[in-house]
């Protein structure tokens, strides 16, 4: 039995704990941990509250129903506050919730799916639209009104609304699998890195202040699942009707719903969603249960921060541990080092996995790695693998703390940090070198396909090539020589270098590498310029005017073009390639 002392540290450690996640989350959008693991973190303070009340802070993280506002947006104050939803991952917990409120006669379940987003409030004022905000605290939130382009389908007129002076429609803002898909293929065409999952997606971009128009659209679509007005209660009077109203209104909202007369047909509801929860169009991570009569909504009343008369039920991620054997270091064309961690070959979401990225130094710091520790590896509706914590009941109590490398694993130099990422800024770096060439030959670049990484290394190795043009003085016996190679793969690189001295222009601007310059801004610069010359002579305030080409891009550009070695570098490529 632990004492009142022991009582008191865990709660403060769980708060703070609670706290540090919550501010990463809420202010950066990122997640260091699984929802899983955050929610058993708050489930646990919240028993331990209360069962002893009287060590509970005021500033608990308990107490507070979302995030700070955003600064440099206006705020939105509500009158009826947006509340979050108590959580369980406990069916005999949903099952006391039903049992509960059939103590009250002819009371029916109105069940829908937890969608995985991030809530927003949408204001009209006699049908029109007027506001877009996210929850913020649960009383004030952020106006993000200025990021309206960013939603596919919030309809800026509703004519069923046009006689109610102030509507306010609640839901939830998310994206799809295939727009989350789209959006991070556009991201690496534009030599950008890919978003970790939808919801943090979502997340950063509402909370950008007035996203540039060039960038990859996000494509976020809103589901609402509630309506505030005065005079509600004569629009409807149950959750089946007020769907009605939505579908009545071309109101969008999600259609997986089912009215359940009782505990067994919810807990069908719930099994038959985990079925086929892979194959719903967008992330969702459980069932939310609510009575379906309006009327008794003051009856069972509300908390500090959720009502009494809905609660939801979470799936557990689908997660797997593997054995830490090492940590590598991988070196971007940019210098940026990317930790990844490799695992004994583990079953996930079938597929094998055995790798997966740390993303940074901040993220592995956090995690407190040590040797031969047993890693958490999940797979949550995200499209790669994630180390999301450790399993620190199997840690070895010796076990060698992990630190970030400070020195570049390929030339020694030492790293330079930037907002928490490490850089390697040697010029003469090898990995660097090859991670550029590995680029500029790669399928959509130019496409020499025999020149892959392995033989790359080779030729930079052997001091055969030591930048992209290097590939075109290459001598045939010099490569023959090398080890794993011989006349007929010789051969075959040499008629793939041939080929693409004749590649078109936009596909020789997006293999040089320019930062936030992949495929389609390449392509949209080609369509006005059509070689490298008019490039150079180019007005910046021209180059703006290009679709997917913002300040940023324009930039680099002319940061790129006017560095001596790669003005020598592209005239040494023009004696090559006919279109650059």
């Amino acid at each position: 039995m632990l004492s009142e002392e022991e009582i008191k540290d865990e709660m403060a450690r769980l708060a703070k704990e609670i706290a540090f996640y919550d501010k990463l989350y809420f202010s950066q959008s990122i997640s260091l941990i699984s929802d899983y693991d955050y929610d058993k973190l708050v489930l646990r303070l919240e028993e331990l509250e209360k069962k002893y009340p009287q060590f509970k802070s005021i500033s608990s993280p308990t107490n507070s129903i979302g995030e700070k506002t955003t600064e440099g947006f206006e705020k939105v104050h509500y009158n009826i506050p947006m509340l979050s939803l108590k959580k369980t991952y406990s069916i005999e917990e949903v099952w006391k919730f039903c049992r509960d409120a059939k103590k009250y006669s002819n009371i029916t379940f109105f069940c829908e799916l937890k969608l995985d987003g991030i809530s927003i409030n949408v204001n009209y004022k006699f049908g029109q639209l007027t506001t877009i905000s996210t929850r913020g605290d649960g009383n004030v939130g952020d106006d993000i009104t200025c990021n309206k382009n960013l939603f596919v389908n919030i309809p800026n007129y509703i004519e069923q609304l046009k006689s109610i002076p102030n509507v306010d429609l609640r839901g939830e803002a998310l994206m799809t699998f295939e727009h989350f898909k789209q959006l991070n293929e556009e991201l690496i065409s534009l030599g950008f890195k890919p978003m970790a999952n939808p919801r943090n997606t979502v997340s950063g971009s509402l909370k950008t202040l007035c996203i540039d128009q060039n960038t990859p659209q996000r494509n976020i679509t809103a589901l609402f699942y509630d309506l505030y007005c005065e005079g509600r209660e004569e629009l409807f009077k149950t959750r089946v009707e007020l769907e009605k109203c939505f579908k009545d209104f071309n109101i969008p909202f999600d259609r997986h719903e089912r009215l359940c007369g009782g505990e067994d047909d919810v807990k069908e509801f719930i099994d038959d969603v985990e079925n086929k929860k892979d194959s719903f169009l967008y992330p969702i991570d459980g069932v939310v249960i609510k009575i379906n009569e309006l009327s008794l909504y003051d009856t069972f009343g509300y908390t500090n921060k959720s009502p009494r008369w809905a609660i939801a039920f979470k799936y557990r991620p689908e997660e797997v541990t593997s054995q830490l054997l090492s940590v590598e270091y991988q070196v971007g064309r940019g210098g940026v080092i990317t930790p990844i961690a490799v695992f004994n070959p583990v079953q996930l979401a079938g597929t094998i996995v055995k790798r997966a990225s740390l993303y940074n130094e901040q993220n592995m710091t956090a995690l407190s790695l040590c040797e031969d520790d047993v890693l958490i590896i999940q797979k949550s509706g995200e499209i790669i693998p994630r180390v999301v914590g450790v399993d620190m009941t199997k840690r070895v109590a010796d076990g060698k703390k992990i630190s970030f490398i400070t020195h570049c694993p390929s030339c020694g130099e030492l790293l330079v940090n930037k907002n928490g990422i490490c850089f390697c800024i040697n010029v003469d770096c090898k990995a660097k070198k090859i991670a550029k060439i590995t680029y500029f030959v790669s399928r959509d670049a130019m496409n020499i396909k025999t020149l892959g990484e392995k033989v790359i290394t080779l030729l930079v190795n052997s001091g055969l090539v030591d930048n992209i043009a290097d590939i075109y003085t290459l001598k045939f016996r010099d490569v023959a020589r090398l080890p794993g190679m011989n006349i007929v793969s010789t051969q075959k690189l040499f008629n793939e270098i041939e080929k693409s001295k004749s590649v078109t222009f936009n596909r020789v601007l997006y293999s040089l590498g320019i930062d936030g310059v992949g495929q389609a801004a390449a392509e949209n610069i080609a369509k006005v310029y059509n070689n490298i010359s008019q490039l150079q002579n180019a007005k910046k305030e021209d180059l703006r005017n290009i679709k997917l080409v913002g300040n940023e891009i324009v930039n680099n550009i002319f940061v790129f073009l006017n560095k001596k070695e790669n003005q020598i570098l592209i005239e040494c490529l023009q004696k090559y390639i006919t279109s650059l």
